[in-house]
């Protein structure tokens, strides 16, 4: 059996169930990507046949089990620090006794890792061990297990076979995914405390047998399944699909079948091993899941990982934005040449009830945005936080604002607003503010500029690289040219009295006030009048710019109030 290594298809769908494979496959078994696709090359049949379906029995048994009972003393443990915190834990012996509980749910918590991790490590080692015998035996007797009722009918090696598999998985209790109903191995109980009947039904699923598969379930069920749900996929296995039983609008006729989807895709994996894992996609952040998208296994993959430990470290309780755009940005400079941002989307969703899929959101970044954010130099510049009004107001990321299309001037002028007001040096973020402004300015001429063009101009084409090099050219210019206003005087306070004099005129979008105030200025000083690049800077960037020259004006501003000489 040859297969090729893991890819995705194009198809974001399904695209989401090998990014899904791979993460379930890294959470159970400890494999990276790599080693995934070592051993995809290696034993394809062992690993989609095999340890595939044992993993995903493994987690929807011990690893829930366990991480619920994990969850429940979480709580308990809340909700006694909430009791204390409210004053009701008052005399020293309730005190003793509330350290005491606290200890306690702590240890228990502790203990409960400690057996996840040791049944994992047990699991890990057994299906190295005895997997591949598994598959082997399974391949020489289908017809015999597909047709068998009793496993006695057909002698000791069946048998033993049966008590193998079933050693692997110690309390094994199936628990039901939340995006999946109506399967049989859900719904039934031969297979639900039986670790043999649903390896053995997952083993024929996946190989798309359903004669073999009828005939198995009809042996130990006791009554009759059509496997109908298993043959035209719906939103039974994923919500994300219809259901024409509950949608009847949508499609005049029944979902496609299994095999056609697979033959009209070109999958070369078994498809529900590309449907069963699809929730393994996402990460729950905040009150979202969300799932990192884009043309490449290995930038999607990067960023589920960045996510993971952003998520970690933060906590859900982190600002969602800036937990997955931190990851994206992250993956990104370790992985640039692997994916650009313009071919990438965030898929996210609140919730599943019913099946149904709860606030839906397809994100994606313009393709102006992602090219400008492809460049080392401009991303870095951007990728900073600063903060306006008091020193307990929020953070505002630049890079997030620029992500969402928000207009960075308003916050860099509320900012030197800010700096005015309370007495702050500018300096620390000059550069940052410059490149901020820059980008915006450079955004707007380009877009008066080639307002009466097609949208598929040639810039689009060569990703804006034209308008990249503006900006970064504009930028070193800028930062050379505007640092002379610095020189007006030697006395801080009277040039933030002038900061706050230009501010006042910019803020109301008067260009002759500001620029009476501004010329006034230059021609009682001695230090700067008389520079004739200085000046020329301001003739072309502000008096006969009619488009960005509030941009320029700010940053002028900006350089003016800094401590730098």
């Amino acid at each position: 059996m040859t297969m090729s290594k893991l890819k995705f298809t194009g198809n974001w769908f399904f695209d989401a169930g090998v990014l899904g494979f791979v993460n379930l496959m890294e959470e159970v078994y400890g494999w990276g990507l790599d080693e995934i696709e070592r051993r995809i090359r290696d034993e394809p049949i062992n690993v989609y046949y095999g340890y595939f379906p044992f993993g995903y029995l493994f987690y929807h048994s011990r690893v829930r089990t366990i991480e619920k009972e994990i969850a429940d003393i979480e709580n308990k443990l809340k909700k006694s620090k909430k009791k204390s915190k409210s004053g009701k834990v008052e005399s020293d012996k309730k005190s003793s006794e509330f350290k005491n509980t606290i200890k306690q749910y702590s240890d228990e918590i502790s203990e409960k890792e400690k057996t996840l991790k040791c049944e994992l490590e047990t699991f890990r080692k057994d299906a190295d061990n005895k997997v591949p015998g598994i598959i082997e035996k399974i391949e020489k007797n289908k017809e015999e297990i597909a047709t068998v009722k009793t496993i006695q009918e057909n002698g000791e090696e069946m048998q033993c076979l049966k008590n193998e598999i079933n050693s692997l998985i110690q309390g094994f209790k199936l628990k039901l995914p939340k995006d999946i109903r109506n399967f049989f191995i859900f719904n039934s109980k031969e297979t639900k405390s039986n670790l043999y009947n649903s390896f053995i039904y997952l083993y024929f699923l996946l190989k798309e047998d359903y004669e073999r598969l009828y005939n198995f379930v009809s042996s130990i069920g006791t009554k009759k399944d059509n496997l109908t749900y298993e043959k035209y996929p719906d939103s039974t296995i994923n919500p994300f699909l219809y259901s024409p039983r509950e949608f009847s609008n949508i499609g005049y006729t029944k979902p496609p079948e299994a095999t056609l989807i697979k033959e009209q895709l070109h999958i070369e994996q078994p498809l529900f091993l590309l449907l069963l894992p699809f929730g393994y996609s996402f990460q729950f952040i905040g009150r979202e899941n969300i799932m990192f998208y884009t043309n490449s296994l290995e930038g999607s993959y990067a960023v589920y990982k960045k996510l993971a430990l952003y998520k970690e470290k933060r906590g859900q309780k982190a600002d969602i934005f800036k937990i997955t755009w931190s990851a994206i940005i992250d993956a990104l400079t370790e992985k640039k040449a692997d994916f650009s941002l313009e071919n990438m989307y965030l898929i996210e969703f609140a919730g599943i009830e019913n099946l149904k899929l709860k606030d839906v959101e397809y994100i994606s970044i313009p393709r102006l945005q992602a090219s400008i954010l492809l460049d080392d130099t401009i991303r870095d510049e951007l990728n900073i936080y600063i903060r306006y009004g008091n020193k307990n107001s929020e953070k505002t990321w630049l890079l997030e604002e620029f992500i969402k299309g928000k207009p960075l001037y308003p916050i860099i002028l509320n900012y030197i607003n800010s700096v005015l007001n309370q007495g702050e040096d500018v300096f620390s973020i000059r550069r940052s503010s410059l490149y901020s402004l820059i980008v915006e300015s450079k955004i707007l001429e380009f877009k008066a500029k080639h307002s009466t063009n097609n949208l598929f101009s040639s810039e689009y084409f060569d990703n804006y690289k034209a308008l990249v090099g503006e900006i970064k050219n504009e930028a070193r210019s800028s930062l050379f040219y505007a640092g002379f206003i610095n020189q007006i005087s030697a006395d801080e306070n009277v040039r933030r009295n002038m900061g706050r004099e230009l501010l006042e005129a910019l803020r109301a979008k008067n260009k002759i006030i500001f620029l009476n105030i501004l010329l006034k200025n230059i021609n009682e000083s001695s230090n700067i009048g008389a520079i004739e690049s200085f000046m020329d800077w301001i003739f072309n960037r502000i008096i006969v710019n009619n488009i960005s020259w509030e941009m320029y004006a700010l940053l002028l501003i900006a350089n003016l109030i800094s401590n730098s000489k």
